[in-house]
């Protein structure tokens, strides 16, 4: 078969980039794309669902995640080895298996298998470097730019994730006009973002006197109240997004990985979900609409209504 797959990397930001890549090559759209979790799933229901031959599509293609069983020396039994095996010397099967893992131990018990018949790609090697592509991005974007604005994003950048979101809202935003020093600024801020995020953890927390410690200290620094709220309410809209996901039956690997964060962020989103529930969640969203609605009305202070917010009063 040549349609097997082991990615190999540490930034699972890339792992996702080169199965989406796969997909295009296969002709397949994303939602094509079956996930599986090995956390949940033994090898024998895995292979069961790679034999299944689809009515409508000609192909399937599979996404194989939290593979334990590359990851160390756990033990397969018998019939799990002869299954999976099985699949594999199948030439007549044409649906597509990706296995993903960002801690990769040679040595495990599938390892003559995955050896002789999978295509093993070791993204961290092959991939581009950040300035790679920071310049492949704005060639094919068109992006007007000079060395010192490169140089900004780039020392805002630290990883491929954090440099292609700032890159799209850089350009976005441009509209085609020269990226200037003002717009990195405006847009691409982590510190202030962190910040914010920290005001809301406290909140989730049930901390409100140190999310407000937290938010006089923007304040004190100059940074505008509208960008508080837009941060603290797009916070919220995430918190619920993790929420409707989580109740859908997505693991925090899957939830991670469709959000573009971190497992460890994913976690205590997942945490902060069931602890306060999705009625709460919908109601401090609904609190921030209201106070947007209060301040074009001159019904009240943008920052004195924020300080009650964040204080829950």
């Amino acid at each position: 078969m040549n349609n097997l797959y082991l990615l190999l990397s540490n930034d699972e930001y890339l792992i996702k980039k080169k199965v989406l890549e796969i997909l295009k090559i296969e002709g397949l759209e994303e939602d094509a794309l079956e996930n599986y979790d090995l956390d949940e799933l033994d090898m024998v229901d895995l292979v069961s669902c790679l034999e299944t031959v689809s009515v409508l599509d000609p192909k399937r293609i599979f996404w194989v995640k939290n593979p334990s069983i590359l990851e160390s020396n756990k033990d397969l039994t018998n019939e799990e080895l002869t299954a999976f095996n099985r699949f594999v010397q199948d030439d007549e099967n044409e649906n597509i298996l990706i296995f993903s893992t960002t801690n990769y131990n040679k040595d495990n018990k599938l390892n003559s298998i995955l050896n002789k018949s999978f295509k093993k790609i070791n993204l961290d090697k092959d991939s581009y470097s950040l300035d790679d592509f920071f310049n492949k991005y704005v060639m094919d974007n068109n992006l007007i730019i000079t060395d010192r604005e490169k140089h900004e994003i780039m020392a805002r950048s630290k990883d491929f994730q954090t440099l292609e979101n700032n890159l799209i809202k850089l350009d976005c935003y441009a509209e085609g006009k020269p990226i200037t020093m003002e717009m990195i600024n405006l847009l691409t801020n982590r510190e202030v973002e962190s910040k914010i995020y920290d005001i809301t953890q406290a909140m989730f927390e049930g901390n409100n006197s140190l999310a407000y410690t937290s938010l006089m200290n923007l304040i004190n620094d100059s940074v505008p109240t509208s960008i508080i709220l837009a941060n603290i309410k797009n916070n919220l809209l995430l918190l619920l997004y993790v929420s409707k996901l989580y109740q859908r039956g997505k693991s925090q690997y899957d939830i991670a990985m469709d959000l573009n964060m971190s497992s460890g962020r994913a976690y205590h989103m997942i945490r902060h979900a069931k602890t306060l529930g999705e009625l709460k969640i919908e109601s401090l969203i609904k609190q921030l609409g209201k106070i947007n609605i209060d301040v074009r009305s001159g019904n009240g202070d943008e920052q004195t209504l924020l300080e009650l917010f964040v204080l829950q009063k």
